[in-house]
């Protein structure tokens, strides 16, 4: 398109995000919600169908007179690479440009860590793109979602001890060389924080400007929102809570003494087998805590004593519109139960607590919103210059969230 003059590069911009948000639409109707001629209209639709950007999606019914022609977007002509990077599984996707997964899979973290983590998802990522019907030149980004702090400065992946030797690595770097592909590299929680946003974005009666997603699992950790926009930090560690010291103990070691030693699946067990002499995981304490085991439900009593302390201190300092509450501990219906009462003796006006509404999938979901959105900047606002819009995209959420959701629903 190197050939159209800015504004209409600009008009096409707005054109593509009307159809995407509005579609199937009609000329008329393009014409009317943008406030362009039906000749601008008419003229930027024959560029978008020359470049395959949109189809023909059928007519349009009720009206009198004349049927009108509708449009839509044609979903293959992109595609984002989606990766969640865990410690045990590595889950890989790819997605068109309307939000559908088209092509996935799902393989054992190599246990070797470093460099042979990065020859897997390598590797998947080279598969996944053979199987689509989407053009090689077409799929040009991936964001990889992974288990710890990302330091965009250096490259370089930090206190992520779930995976060996990734920290030894330039991360983005290596994975580009080996795909060909441009490389996001984000915080699985602060991917999973975006996720949450988007779906509630579409879900939600209120709007919600900001949210804190509180991870509980193995481990403990947070992604903030404020205003619609992830907060990441100077070097990626905002939200990394499971290292906040405990106040009033001694701090030998601030990573192996935090918050997370007491607020955890892991820190759960721990207390369970230095009460019993036995060995049990968290989700095996929690049932027996729902059984009346009194030791189970005094130690879920006080994680839910903390966790609720945790909110009440970050409600102070960020004061989001809700906290959503994730990972096999977090979203425990009798932690949430716990909190919730002792939230509520509180003498202040408690926030709103949810669940994670995409489950495990969460992270894959922020990926897909940051890729698509980060796509749709570069095929048609990238090149505008100082006169595009920013970058903050929403004009794909509506199908995407409802489609995205409908393949998750599938798979939980």
């Amino acid at each position: 398109m190197n050939d159209i003059n800015l504004s209409r590069q600009v008009s096409i911009e707005r054109v593509m995000r009307a159809i995407a948000s509005y579609g199937p639409i009609s000329r008329a109707s393009l014409a009317k919600e943008l406030g362009l001629s039906k000749q601008t209209i008419s003229e930027i639709m024959q560029v978008l169908e020359q470049y395959n950007w949109v189809q023909i999606k059928g007519q349009t019914e009720g009206h009198i007179g004349r049927r009108a022609i509708t449009y839509q977007l044609n979903p293959n002509c992109a595609g984002v690479v989606v990766v969640d990077l865990g410690g045990t599984k590595i889950r890989t996707c790819i997605v068109n440009l309307v939000g559908e997964i088209i092509a996935e899979q799902t393989i054992p973290t190599d246990k070797q860590g470093g460099k042979v983590v990065i020859d897997q998802m390598s590797d998947m990522i080279h598969a996944l793109c053979k199987q689509v019907d989407i053009a090689d030149d077409q799929i040009n980004l991936a964001v990889v979602g992974i288990p710890g702090v990302y330091d965009e400065k250096t490259d370089h992946v930090v206190m992520a001890p779930n995976i060996q030797k990734l920290g030894n690595i330039p991360f983005a770097e290596t994975l580009e060389k080996q795909t060909g592909l441009k490389i996001i590299v984000e915080n699985d929680v602060n991917l999973a924080a975006k996720g949450e946003y988007w779906l509630g974005e579409q879900a939600d009666t209120q709007s919600y400007g900001s949210l804190v997603l509180l991870m509980i699992g193995t481990g403990l950790g947070a992604g903030i929102i404020v205003n619609g926009e992830l907060q990441k930090g100077r070097n990626g560690m905002a939200g990394e809570i499971g290292s906040l010291p405990l106040l009033g103990e001694k701090q030998a070691n601030i990573n192996a003494n935090g918050l997370e030693s007491r607020l955890s699946g892991v820190a759960i067990a721990k207390q369970y087998h230095a009460q019993t002499g036995e060995t049990k995981t968290a989700s095996e304490i929690f049932a027996l805590a729902e059984n009346n085991d009194d030791i189970a439900m005094k130690i879920i009593d006080d994680a839910a004593g903390l966790l609720m302390q945790v909110i009440y201190s970050l409600d102070f300092i960020i004061n989001p519109d809700k906290f959503v509450l994730g990972g096999s501990i977090g979203k425990s219906i009798l932690l949430n139960k716990l909190v919730k009462a002792k939230l509520a003796r509180q003498k202040w006006q408690a926030p709103v607590i949810e669940t994670v509404k995409a489950g495990k999938y969460a992270a894959m979901m922020g990926g897909v919103a940051v890729g698509l959105e980060q796509t749709q900047y570069d095929l048609f606002a990238a090149s505008y210059g100082e006169a595009t819009p920013p970058k903050k995209f929403v004009a794909f959420k509506n199908a995407n969230s409802k489609q995205l959701l409908h393949a998750i629903g599938q798979k939980t």
